[in-house]
This record gives structure tokens, sequence and C-alpha cells, in this order.
């Protein structure tokens, strides 16, 4: 059996999609994970990430998968009827997880559901994001050891990696404030659920240290321009933020699949993660599968 997987989205994303399909390859004792990335070559807002890390040898990446029909027809259904019914009744078609996947289609906005796989079937096709924290907790560790770069860090890297891992109680702070997000209709965390989180931490840490990492960060500043003690990680891609937040102990982040991951990653015993009330639009976080015992929802 293989897993062909249609990849979406930026890095936080990306690892939801490959987790999962981990998960099912561990399930199912399948041979492969097909990375179907045709869709970055008209996505441009974020850049396929993942292939930068040292997956394992049993993941082909390509953009010239072969078409299945059932696969192709199927998703582009799926795709166009949860758009129609998310726009005017806001409703998604998880529902229909345990039925389509027991033809071997995998497809959900962000709840996973028990599958009903035949398992007489060749080949599975995943299509979502999967942003549920069941897909993962299974094999955080497999991937852990996967998620190291194939190329060398450079010394700016090495440096802020230092930095953070002498620093005896970092803060990473994980801000989303750009215009990519505000288009897709996320709502954007406040200066004063950032400040509140950073607080609640600082009251009980000594010898403390705050690392931001933000999309825009000059409106970063001037959000915490009046901080001490504040380093903002500055001219890293996506991959190396990511390796350098899970690095921190302590964690403010915004609404952000990528600021999740970034907090998911550490093993940091005694780690808090403070998230906002609202994860996506009109959906608050305690209703979403992203909650683990660490996670501590700051309403303002």
């Amino acid at each position: 059996m293989d897993i062909v997987v249609r990849m979406r989205g930026g890095l936080g994303n990306q690892l939801f999609q490959y987790a999962y399909a981990k998960k099912l390859q561990h399930k199912y004792n399948a041979n492969k994970i097909i990375l179907d990335i045709r869709e970055y070559e008209k996505y441009k807002v974020r850049n396929f990430e993942i292939g930068s890390f040292r997956l394992n040898n049993s993941v082909v990446i390509t953009k010239y998968f072969k078409k299945n029909y059932k696969y192709e027809c199927s998703r582009y259904v799926y795709y166009f009827v949860s758009g129609v019914l998310m726009r005017f009744c806001n409703q998604n078609l998880d529902f229909l997880f345990p039925f389509l996947s027991k033809y071997g289609l995998f497809y959900t906005a962000r709840k996973i559901y028990d599958d009903k796989l035949n398992k007489s079937l060749d080949t599975i096709f995943l299509y979502g994001f999967f942003q549920d924290i069941e897909g993962i907790d299974d094999v955080k560790v497999s991937l852990i050891n996967e998620l190291v770069r194939t190329d060398k860090s450079n010394d700016n890297f090495k440096e802020m990696l230092s930095n953070i891992k002498n620093t005896k109680n970092s803060i990473a702070v994980s801000v989303r404030c750009g215009k990519d997000y505000i288009d897709y209709g996320y709502g954007i965390c406040t200066a004063e659920y950032y400040k509140q989180g950073i607080n609640n931490l600082k009251s009980n840490l000594k010898d403390y240290h705050i690392f931001v990492f933000a999309d825009e960060v000059l409106r970063a500043k001037k959000m915490f321009f009046d901080f001490k003690n504040t380093t903002f990680v500055e001219y890293f891609d996506a991959i190396d933020q990511m390796l350098l937040m899970k690095e921190c102990h302590y964690f403010v982040i915004s609404n952000s699949s990528f600021a999740w991951w970034g907090s998911y990653l550490s093993d940091y015993s005694g780690k808090i993660v403070y998230v906002p009330e609202f994860w996506y639009p009109n959906k608050k976080t305690k209703t979403t599968h992203l909650i683990y015992p660490n996670v501590r929802i700051l309403e303002l």
C-alpha cells in the first residue's frame, strides 16, 4: 500500500499532513508516503518546506504524480462542495470522513475520525489539513528525529541556538500579523493578549529572556518596544525559526499552525503554552482538537 498526500499550505500545515501520513503508514504497514506537491506551482504564498528536512527513506516527493481519476475527480468535487457549504452554511464535510475513508479517500478539513478503510486497497489518498492532536502524538518522537535540515546551518543560526539554549527561562512569543493572514480572515492577536501572557509567565520566573518570532518584525517591535530582555529573531527562514522556537521553555503563541508546532515540538517538561481564545474565525480554541496538557487558553 502507498499513501499519497496532496500537500497544501505553509510549514505548519505541511507538518500536520505529513505526521498523519506517518501515523497511517505505521497503522497499515504502508510502503511509501508520496508527497504530491503540484499545488505549489500555483500557490505562491508559502513554499513547500518539509523537503528540506531529513525525511525517512520511504518518502517520495514529486509534482509528477501519475493521475488517478478517482483521486482527481473526488478531490475536485470535495473541494468545490466544501467551499460552497463553508461560504453559505459555515459547515465543512468532515462528517463524511468515516464513509469516504472506506474507499481510501482520507478527506477532511481538520478533524480526524476513526477510519473505515478497506484494507485490500493499494493506495490511499489524503487531502486536508488534519489539524488534530489525534493524528500526531503517536509519531511525535519519530517525527522529531526527522526534523533535521539536510543542508548545513549557518553561523547566525548556531549563535541564536546557543543563546536560546543558554537561557535559563526562555519565552518564545510568536506573532502572526501579515497581510496573507488578514486576507484569509484570521483574527490577529492583540498586543494586550501577548503582554498578558508574557506577564503571567514573568511573575513566576527569574532570569527570563523573551525571543520574538514574527512574520512582520517591524510591527512586532512596536508591540514590544517597552519590554526588557527581548530578542527579535530576524533574518531566518521558516524552518530555522521553527527549529529555534522548539528549543524554548515557555510560549505565548498566535493562532497559527506554525506557532502551534514550534511550541508542541518543545520537549521541556515544565513548558507552558498560552494560546488565544479564538483559533479559527468564529471558532473558540477550546472547541478545536489542538489542546494538550501544557496548553492554557488566555481569555481577555
